[in-house]
Protein backbone atom coordinates (compact mmCIF):
# COMPACT_ATOMS: atom_id res chain seq x y z
CA UNK A 1 0.00 0.00 0.00
CA UNK A 2 1.40 3.40 -0.77
CA UNK A 3 2.19 6.32 1.60
CA UNK A 4 -1.33 8.24 -0.39
CA UNK A 5 -2.98 4.91 0.15
CA UNK A 6 -2.71 4.86 4.07
CA UNK A 7 -3.62 9.21 4.28
CA UNK A 8 -6.05 8.61 2.30
CA UNK A 9 -7.69 5.37 4.72
CA UNK A 10 -6.80 7.95 7.32
CA UNK A 11 -8.47 10.43 5.82
CA UNK A 12 -11.39 7.99 5.67
CA UNK A 13 -11.38 6.97 9.27
CA UNK A 14 -11.61 10.55 10.44
CA UNK A 15 -14.70 11.30 8.03
CA UNK A 16 -16.24 8.32 9.97
CA UNK A 17 -15.27 9.86 12.98
CA UNK A 18 -16.96 12.75 11.89
CA UNK A 19 -14.14 15.34 11.87
CA UNK A 20 -14.56 18.11 10.15
CA UNK A 21 -13.66 19.24 6.57
CA UNK A 22 -11.15 21.60 7.68
CA UNK A 23 -9.44 19.10 10.19
CA UNK A 24 -9.58 16.55 7.24
CA UNK A 25 -7.81 19.02 5.06
CA UNK A 26 -5.25 19.67 7.76
CA UNK A 27 -3.93 15.95 8.03
CA UNK A 28 -3.66 15.94 4.59
CA UNK A 29 -1.58 18.91 4.24
CA UNK A 30 0.68 17.60 7.28
CA UNK A 31 0.77 14.01 6.20
CA UNK A 32 1.75 15.35 2.67
CA UNK A 33 4.22 17.45 4.14
CA UNK A 34 5.46 14.21 5.59
CA UNK A 35 5.34 11.88 2.59
CA UNK A 36 7.38 14.53 0.52
CA UNK A 37 10.08 14.67 3.28
CA UNK A 38 10.31 10.98 2.79
CA UNK A 39 10.83 10.80 -0.72
CA UNK A 40 13.26 13.64 -0.46
CA UNK A 41 15.92 12.03 1.74
CA UNK A 42 15.47 8.56 -0.12
CA UNK A 43 13.51 7.12 3.70
CA UNK A 44 11.29 4.47 3.79
CA UNK A 45 7.92 5.00 2.65
CA UNK A 46 5.88 2.25 4.46
CA UNK A 47 5.48 2.79 8.21
CA UNK A 48 7.52 -0.76 8.89
CA UNK A 49 10.61 1.47 7.61
CA UNK A 50 10.12 4.07 10.27
CA UNK A 51 12.21 3.77 13.65
CA UNK A 52 11.63 6.58 16.10
CA UNK A 53 15.08 7.67 14.88
CA UNK A 54 14.00 8.97 11.36
CA UNK A 55 10.72 10.39 13.15
CA UNK A 56 13.12 12.46 15.57
CA UNK A 57 15.02 13.32 12.28
CA UNK A 58 10.88 14.82 10.93
CA UNK A 59 11.00 16.52 13.60
CA UNK A 60 14.03 18.37 13.63
CA UNK A 61 13.36 19.09 10.01
CA UNK A 62 9.92 20.57 11.60
CA UNK A 63 11.76 23.11 13.92
CA UNK A 64 14.08 24.38 11.03
CA UNK A 65 11.43 24.79 8.31
CA UNK A 66 10.65 27.62 6.80
CA UNK A 67 7.58 28.91 5.17
CA UNK A 68 6.86 29.67 1.71
CA UNK A 69 7.91 33.90 2.96
CA UNK A 70 11.03 32.49 4.47
CA UNK A 71 9.88 32.94 7.41
CA UNK A 72 10.51 29.85 9.88
CA UNK A 73 7.76 27.61 11.03
CA UNK A 74 5.87 28.37 14.26
CA UNK A 75 6.56 26.02 17.21
CA UNK A 76 2.70 25.88 17.49
CA UNK A 77 2.35 24.35 13.34
CA UNK A 78 5.57 22.29 14.22
CA UNK A 79 3.78 20.62 17.28
CA UNK A 80 0.50 20.24 15.41
CA UNK A 81 2.37 19.12 12.59
CA UNK A 82 3.87 16.41 14.70
CA UNK A 83 0.88 15.73 16.49
CA UNK A 84 -0.86 15.01 13.10
CA UNK A 85 1.90 12.66 12.14
CA UNK A 86 2.04 10.72 15.96
CA UNK A 87 -2.32 10.13 15.69
CA UNK A 88 -1.56 8.78 11.85
CA UNK A 89 1.32 6.53 12.94
CA UNK A 90 -0.64 5.51 16.15
CA UNK A 91 -4.00 4.57 14.11
CA UNK A 92 -1.65 2.85 11.52
CA UNK A 93 -0.56 0.10 13.95
CA UNK A 94 -3.73 -0.22 15.18
CA UNK A 95 -5.39 -0.69 12.30
CA UNK A 96 -2.75 -3.32 11.92
CA UNK A 97 -1.02 -1.67 8.85
CA UNK A 98 1.93 -1.60 10.71
CA UNK A 99 3.96 -3.75 13.20
CA UNK A 100 4.59 -1.37 15.53
CA UNK A 101 4.28 2.38 16.59
CA UNK A 102 7.48 4.26 15.77
CA UNK A 103 6.20 7.17 17.40
CA UNK A 104 5.09 5.64 20.92
CA UNK A 105 8.29 6.22 22.11
CA UNK A 106 9.14 9.61 21.02
CA UNK A 107 8.12 12.98 23.15
CA UNK A 108 5.96 15.03 20.90
CA UNK A 109 7.36 18.97 20.35
CA UNK A 110 5.19 21.39 22.81
CA UNK A 111 3.61 24.28 21.41
CA UNK A 112 4.50 26.82 23.77
CA UNK A 113 1.50 28.34 25.70
CA UNK A 114 1.12 32.22 25.04
CA UNK A 115 -1.84 34.57 26.30
CA UNK A 116 -3.04 35.86 23.37
CA UNK A 117 -2.75 39.81 23.29
CA UNK A 118 -6.63 41.86 23.88
CA UNK A 119 -7.36 45.02 22.34
CA UNK A 120 -7.64 48.46 24.43
CA UNK A 121 -10.93 50.08 24.72
CA UNK A 122 -9.62 52.51 22.41
CA UNK A 123 -8.77 49.53 20.02
CA UNK A 124 -12.53 48.43 20.56
CA UNK A 125 -13.75 52.09 20.02
CA UNK A 126 -11.69 52.28 16.79
CA UNK A 127 -12.91 48.97 15.40
CA UNK A 128 -16.86 49.94 16.43
CA UNK A 129 -16.42 53.30 14.82
CA UNK A 130 -15.18 51.80 11.98
CA UNK A 131 -17.87 49.08 11.73
CA UNK A 132 -20.72 52.39 11.89
CA UNK A 133 -18.80 54.44 9.33
CA UNK A 134 -19.21 54.66 5.65
CA UNK A 135 -20.01 50.88 5.43
CA UNK A 136 -22.97 49.12 3.78
CA UNK A 137 -24.42 46.99 6.69
CA UNK A 138 -23.14 49.38 9.68
CA UNK A 139 -25.52 47.76 11.80
CA UNK A 140 -24.88 44.01 10.98
CA UNK A 141 -21.18 44.75 11.66
CA UNK A 142 -21.66 46.35 14.68
CA UNK A 143 -24.25 43.55 16.05
CA UNK A 144 -21.22 41.25 15.04
CA UNK A 145 -18.52 42.45 16.41
CA UNK A 146 -20.18 43.39 19.89
CA UNK A 147 -21.33 39.59 20.13
CA UNK A 148 -17.68 38.45 19.35
CA UNK A 149 -16.12 40.79 22.02
CA UNK A 150 -18.80 39.75 24.54
CA UNK A 151 -19.01 36.24 23.61
CA UNK A 152 -15.43 34.98 22.41
CA UNK A 153 -17.00 33.31 20.36
CA UNK A 154 -15.18 31.82 16.89
CA UNK A 155 -16.24 33.25 13.46
CA UNK A 156 -17.98 29.94 12.38
CA UNK A 157 -19.92 30.15 15.27
CA UNK A 158 -20.98 33.06 14.69
CA UNK A 159 -21.82 32.32 10.97
CA UNK A 160 -23.64 29.13 12.16
CA UNK A 161 -25.74 31.06 14.98
CA UNK A 162 -29.16 30.08 14.32
CA UNK A 163 -31.99 32.75 15.84
CA UNK A 164 -33.44 29.68 17.44
CA UNK A 165 -30.33 29.63 19.47
CA UNK A 166 -30.50 32.70 20.88
CA UNK A 167 -32.44 33.06 24.58
CA UNK A 168 -33.54 36.94 24.31
CA UNK A 169 -34.71 36.82 28.11
CA UNK A 170 -31.82 34.98 29.80
CA UNK A 171 -29.33 36.73 26.62
CA UNK A 172 -27.70 33.16 26.38
CA UNK A 173 -26.62 31.90 22.87
CA UNK A 174 -26.19 28.35 21.75
CA UNK A 175 -23.09 27.77 19.80
CA UNK A 176 -21.84 25.06 17.92
CA UNK A 177 -18.10 24.43 17.82
CA UNK A 178 -15.15 23.39 16.86
CA UNK A 179 -15.25 18.94 17.44
CA UNK A 180 -19.08 19.42 17.09
CA UNK A 181 -19.27 20.67 20.87
CA UNK A 182 -22.24 22.71 21.66
CA UNK A 183 -21.80 25.37 24.30
CA UNK A 184 -23.48 28.70 25.77
CA UNK A 185 -22.58 32.40 25.97
CA UNK A 186 -23.77 34.96 27.67
CA UNK A 187 -23.86 38.61 25.79
CA UNK A 188 -24.68 42.20 27.16
CA UNK A 189 -27.88 44.20 27.04
CA UNK A 190 -25.91 46.27 24.24
CA UNK A 191 -25.37 43.19 22.46
CA UNK A 192 -28.39 42.32 22.36
CA UNK A 193 -30.27 45.41 21.13
CA UNK A 194 -27.83 45.65 18.61
CA UNK A 195 -28.09 42.35 17.58
CA UNK A 196 -32.37 42.60 17.46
Amino acid sequence: MSIESLISAYRTALRADGKSPSTLEWHRHCLNAFASWLRAGNHPEHPDGWSPALLRLYLVHLSERRKANGDPLSATSAASMAGSLRSFCAWLHHEELAERDPFARLKPPRAPKLVKPTLTWDEVAAVLREARDGRRTPLRDEAILLFLLDTGARANEVCTLAADGIDWERRIAKLFGKGARERYVPFSPQTARAIQ
